[in-house]
């Protein structure tokens, strides 16, 4: 399935599309400070963001308006809350929806191959 990834920060590239599962573990692999939304041809949406070894990954469709499912951690890496750069601002993400970036790898791919939320994270 084909994904589009919009960011949120990089004005410069701020489109890129992935025509496939690899190409997508490629681009995450590269990452280190990003945030922005997946987006599925069928009207949902990944919105991610990476900080390192830290991520957090937010399912919804992507009509701006309905609701959203927060990917949670299945153990806890980070106590309290962590702050995630989101168009140019810190956007506090609570320590228990915030993962481990492998997490996002598998994530983000069963994304890209279902249009649907993983079932690797609750």
């Amino acid at each position: 399935m084909k994904i589009k990834f919009e960011d949120y920060a990089d004005s410069t590239s701020p489109e890129r599309t992935f025509e496939s599962a690899s190409e997508l573990r490629d681009f995450i692999d590269q990452q280190t400070k990003i945030t922005g939304q997946l987006i599925c041809s069928n009207g949902f949406a990944l919105t991610i963001g990476i900080d390192g070894e830290i991520i957090f990954a937010e399912y919804m469709k992507d009509d701006g308006d309905s609701s959203y499912f927060m990917a949670l951690s299945p153990k806890t890496i980070v106590e309290g809350s962590h702050d995630f750069i989101m168009a140019g601002a810190p956007s506090e993400i609570l320590g228990k929806y915030c993962l481990p970036i492998e997490l996002l790898k598998t994530v983000a791919v069963d994304f890209s191959e279902t249009g649907s939320r993983s079932t690797a994270v609750k």
